[in-house]
């Protein structure tokens, strides 16, 4: 079975087919000869300009495959990947994968049973990771944590809705109509409760 990647060079749309027997989940990439693509079997496939080749599948003892949700990186030796391994309605984790620009490793972090959705880096030199607990049933099973280095740290726990965006070099958080922007700790940039 074949999943087709569609690239745009400025002019047209050409297709680039990739084997790959599992849905991908998440696309980041540095140049157009560097380029990570994530699926939901725990495989990532590296593009080099010319072809996509499979670079590993991260499978968790006793969990399964990882289930890729996103990826981000700042350099093409210092690139994450970041979801979950097992049964949500069962047991599971949150898992955190860091390449190092020559093979992927599963980060060493407690068990935290959640889904980290997506990564992005902070605005200083650590990454923010949002996750959401599924089978939490009180308020709070939505969580902006803080990886600094191997350390992870929740920051937030909300039952409000959490996005995480980068723009423009700038990371911004976005919660229950505010803006937030992290510098060691969340600042308000934009209120907009009154609107």
């Amino acid at each position: 079975y074949k999943y087709t990647m569609w690239h745009y060079n400025g002019k047209k749309w050409t297709p680039n087919a990739i084997a790959s027997p599992s849905n991908p989940t998440s696309i980041y990439g540095f140049a157009s000869n560097d380029i990570w693509i994530g699926y939901v079997n725990g495989s990532l496939y590296h593009y080099n300009g010319i072809n996509w080749t499979k670079n590993t599948a991260i499978i968790i003892n006793k969990l399964g495959q990882m289930v890729i949700q996103s990826i981000w990186g700042n350099s093409s030796n210092n690139v994450y990947a970041v979801g979950y391994a097992g049964f949500v309605g069962g047991d599971y984790k949150g898992i955190i994968a860091h390449y190092d620009g020559s093979k992927w490793n599963v980060q060493n972090i407690p068990d935290i049973k959640t889904i980290f959705l997506k990564i992005r880096k902070a605005n200083n030199n650590n990454y923010l990771i949002q996750s959401e607990s599924i089978q939490e049933t009180q308020p709070g099973r939505l969580k902006l944590y803080e990886l600094n280095g191997v350390n992870l740290n929740q920051i937030l726990r909300t039952q409000d809705a959490i996005t995480l965006s980068r723009i423009n070099g700038q990371t911004y958080i976005g919660i229950n109509k505010k803006i937030y922007k992290f510098n060691n700790k969340l600042e308000i940039w934009k209120d907009f409760s009154a609107t």
